[in-house]
Order: structure tokens, then C-alpha cells, then sequence
């Protein structure tokens, strides 16, 4: 195979060492911006008050993938557009025979980016660990066979995601390809739906029985609308229905209630139904 030719222009080395330094100072920000990406579709730069920082996200799937690592229970903390060192993605591109991203006019060398890097706590809680995720439409990704069985296409994208992958095994941090179906409209406005109560604090105790009620209160009348169950919640407890709804909200948000979100009709309003998963109420209570 004809060894490929790449160059790696100042301004993009230059760049890269400003992003490490800045990151390096305990400020994170995104590598690539709203304003680095030229492509059709919808892109987000908005302010995120839970890491009180702005964040780039790059298609209205991508945002929804944030928020739904952000609210994930052992969640520290969301590195979007995460870049990767350029000389070892060149390497690694070399030892895999893969071509690495590149202008193909110039051959000037693009810095690889992950879309999110998440720190976790781990199982323990004494320690964190990170992440790697790339988000990408199914379609884009996989297809149907005749058969109805799942395939691989687009594979010069998982030659890329082969360059990342690697990337991040060097540095034992476990990588995964996510797409919309790991982060539906109904988990992103049920999310949205919740985040008011994001800094909730609540002892143990109230939650433990805010859960055991509501969810005894639901398996008796499971078509009431939430507002109604909420109410006799608040009562039972001897709350307000105000602080009833925040604690339904942070159990929502944080994954302590086990709402199904499978379809549009899941997605949560104080007049309707609240669907939740009659296998896993034993937990929740």
C-alpha cells in the first residue's frame, strides 16, 4: 500500500496546545465550537447551569446524549468535543493500515475529536473512572439486512471510530458507540421535564418514603394522572405538592424511579398517566 502523505500545519498544532494548556488550568472547554463545523443540520452552543460552563454540541442528537450522560446518577462530570492527540492518532492510523481524517485537496492532518468524555464514580464510590463515547444516527452507522439482522455500513466511520477506539484502550478508558436510541425525545424531554429539581437536596429518608408511597399509590390506580397521585403522596406524607413534584422530579431525573420512556405517549405530564415498569417497582421501593 502507497504510504500516505500528511502534514501538520502550525496553526492546527497551535491550536491543540492552547486547548491542552486551558484544559490543563482546571477550565474545561470544548475543542470544536458551533463555529468550527461546517455541515447541514441544527447545532447547539448554549450554557449548561449543572457544570455552570458554555457547551458545543453538534446536532439535536448529540444534545439530547449530553443530557442524558449529565443526569446519569454517578455522573462528576461531561468533557464534550474532546480532542485527541494528533501525533499518536497519526501513529495509530499507521499501525491499523487506516487512513486518518485529513483534508484530501491539502493533506493537511485534522485533530481527531470524541464526542464525550464522562467521569463517573465508580461502583465503590471511593474513586471515578472515565468514559469514551461517540454519538451517530443509527442509520448513519447500521443497517437492516433482508433477514431483518443489524450490519455494519458507513465503514470508512468505523475506521475512524477503529482510531479511537485504540486511542482510549492505551489509556485502559473504556470507548462506546452510542446513538438516538440510547437518547430518545421522550428520555430528553422527560429530562427536561425534571431539571428543576437538579439540586434537590433530600435526605435518604424522605426519599425512601416518597418512593415507597407513590409507587404503592400507582399500583393501585396506575391510570390516574401523575398530578392525582402526587396529591394523595403529599398528603399521605403530610407535604406540600409542591415539594411532592420536586421529589417526583429529582426521582425521575436521577433515575430513581422506574419510569418506562419507550414511546411518545411516555413522556411525562402532570394530566396523564405515568408509566412505570412493573417488573423493577420492587427496587424502587
Amino acid at each position: 500500500m502507497k504510504r500516505l502523505t500528511y502534514l501538520k500545519l502550525p496553526k492546527t498544532v497551535e491550536k491543540y496546545k492552547q486547548w491542552t494548556d486551558d484544559i490543563a488550568s482546571g477550565t474545561y472547554r470544548s475543542y470544536l465550537t458551533v463555529r468550527d463545523v461546517n455541515k447541514v443540520g441544527r447545532r447547539h452552543w448554549m450554557y449548561c447551569d449543572k457544570q455552570n460552563r458554555e457547551v458545543h454540541l453538534l446536532s439535536d442528537g448529540e444534545r439530547r446524549m449530553y443530557m442524558e450522560l449529565l443526569y446519569k446518577p454517578s455522573t462528576v462530570a461531561v468533557f464534550e468535543q474532546y480532542a485527541l492527540d494528533l501525533d499518536e492518532t497519526l501513529d495509530i492510523a499507521v499501525e491499523l493500515n487506516i487512513m486518518h481524517p485529513r483534508n484530501w485537496k491539502t493533506y493537511e492532518a485534522y485533530v481527531m475529536s470524541t464526542d464525550f468524555l464522562v467521569e463517573s464514580l465508580s461502583a465503590d464510590e471511593r474513586t471515578t473512572q472515565l468514559t469514551a463515547y461517540t454519538f451517530k444516527y443509527w442509520d448513519q452507522i447500521y443497517k437492516l439486512s433482508w433477514l431483518d439482522e443489524v450490519e455494519y455500513k458507513s465503514m470508512r466511520t468505523w475506521q475512524k471510530f477503529a482510531i479511537e477506539r485504540e486511542f482510549w484502550r492505551r489509556r485502559g478508558i473504556e470507548y462506546r458507540v452510542v446513538t438516538e436510541r440510547d437518547a430518545t425525545k421522550v428520555h430528553y424531554h422527560n429530562k427536561l421535564f425534571s431539571a428543576s429539581a437538579k439540586d434537590l437536596t433530600v435526605s435518604n429518608e424522605t426519599l425512601t418514603a416518597f418512593l415507597t408511597y407513590f409507587c404503592e399509590i400507582w399500583q393501585r390506580a396506575p391510570w390516574c394522572p401523575l398530578q392525582e397521585l402526587i396529591a394523595q403522596v403529599s398528603h399521605t406524607l403530610s407535604m406540600t405538592d409542591g415539594d411532592a413534584r420536586q421529589l417526583f422530579r429529582f426521582a425521575l431525573l436521577y433515575g430513581f424511579l422506574p419510569v418506562s420512556q419507550e414511546c411518545e405517549t411516555h413522556m411525562v405530564r402532570w394530566f396523564r398517566p405515568v408509566y412505570l415498569m412493573q417488573d423493577e417497582l420492587g427496587i424502587a421501593a
